[in-house]
């Protein structure tokens, strides 16, 4: 995996227009922490289990990555609708956008152009805990089968799983979401979550590539690297459990 290194001089940074200056450092932000969540997702997504506990807990795990991501992702739908769609950024940059990010900044306009999972997600779930959503869990625990109702103790500080607290929530929430197949919640969250960050990161590293293009002759300092160490994302794992030693 091969990188280049460039030093972004503070003469450029400050003679940028501001406008789109904001947007480059907000949208490289934003493609950092999905990049990161995804990475986190991915990893959790590979994990086996032997035992009840461990799928309960990669249960958890996936739970909070979508969640976390549904909120980033639409974080980073409003930065893209106000400082490139909506701003001369868009006139400035669209052709010269090669087919794949085209496609991809489509794709992104087309699914939060409309009422869709992620903005319900990020607003019930995501940075906030909203209490009626708990209470329409409550309502529903009939429907919810007895063995996810379930607490797991154990010494270990940070491994207790709270599984009740997930399966109310995760039902309290459900009744609100657009589900084209009911009995496939989790696998359709996880498809357009997968889908989007693709196309997040398709575009955003082109986009921010053809933005700091004009100032590419006043960069002198490049530098190479590469990176021989880099797993297969089938490969990577995040653990359920850890063990903390003093």
């Amino acid at each position: 995996m091969k990188f280049t290194g460039l030093k972004i001089p503070r003469k450029i940074i400050k003679t940028m227009e501001e406008k789109e200056r904001i947007f480059f450092i907000q949208f490289g932000e934003i493609l950092n922490e999905i990049n990161i969540l995804y990475r986190c997702f991915l990893a959790t997504s590979n994990l086996k289990w032997e035992t009840e506990v461990e799928q309960k807990a990669k249960i958890s795990q996936l739970f909070f990555f979508i969640r976390s991501l549904a909120s980033k992702l639409y974080e980073g739908w409003n930065i893209i609708n106000s400082g490139y769609v909506e701003s001369a950024l868009s006139l400035k940059i669209d052709k010269s956008l090669g087919n794949q990010a085209t496609d991809s900044l489509f794709e992104i306009r087309k699914y939060f152009g409309r009422k869709n999972n992620i903005l319900i997600i990020r607003n019930k779930l995501g940075f906030h805990y909203e209490y009626k959503m708990v209470g329409d869990g409550i309502k529903n625990l009939e429907e919810i089968e007895e063995n996810d109702l379930k607490i797991f103790l154990t010494p270990s500080i940070g491994n207790c799983i709270y599984s009740l607290s997930d399966a109310i929530i995760f039902a309290g929430m459900k009744k609100d979401l657009m589900l084209s197949n009911p009995d496939e919640i989790f696998g359709q969250l996880m498809d357009e979550i997968t889908q989007n960050c693709r196309h997040f990161q398709t575009f955003g590293d082109e986009c921010l590539s053809k933005i700091m293009g004009p100032y590419q002759d006043s960069i002198n300092h490049k530098e190479d690297y590469e990176i021989t160490t880099a797993p297969l994302s089938t490969e990577i794992k995040l653990p359920q459990f850890i063990e903390i030693r003093k």
